[in-house]
């Protein structure tokens, strides 16, 4: 039995009558934001690691990156969104795992992609912003090492037109 329907719903739009249009981010190239914090101190806390651009985008989770040293017993790393102003005015809370929820690096170093806590985001988050969005790591539970470095990459595609 052969594969039904045969056609993407964007291959589809192709050739639809009346037409309709893809969304922009079906055929948008794919940039990365890169933050890398260099630590001085061991310590427990939040910091900003890239700010994303405005509009809309999608963020591609599993192809992103984590990369931490080994902490202290117990400490872990999280990757998250800080708040934003969304394109009707209302404004998203921060969730400080909306693309990693907390990994341990009481161990070992990590070296992970970045999976999504919200239903169904597994491998991909849409938002759309107005002023940009930052990228975010919550380190908790113990402290993180007092030297070396945490990255992040979060590979997205900005709606073509914008």
């Amino acid at each position: 039995m052969p594969v039904s329907p045969d056609k993407s719903a964007q291959y589809a739009n192709l050739s639809a009558v009346p037409p309709v249009l893809n969304d922009g981010l079906d055929l948008a190239g794919l940039k990365a934001a890169f933050g890398k914090l260099t630590l001085t101190a061991a310590g427990q806390g939040d910091a900003k690691m890239q700010r994303l651009p405005a509009g809309k985008l999608r963020l591609h989770l599993r192809k992103g990156r984590l990369i931490a040293p080994q902490g202290a017993a117990a400490s872990t790393v999280s990757v998250g969104l800080g708040s934003y102003t969304k394109p009707d005015g209302s404004v998203q809370a921060a969730d400080n795992d909306a693309l990693l929820v907390a990994t341990s690096t009481a161990t070992s170093a990590i070296d992970v992609a970045l999976q999504g806590t919200v239903a169904g985001s597994e491998s991909f988050v849409e938002i759309e912003s107005k002023d940009g969005v930052d990228i975010t790591i919550t380190a908790a539970g113990g402290n993180t090492a007092a030297s070396g470095s945490i990255v992040v990459e979060v590979p997205y595609q900005k709606a073509s037109g914008e």
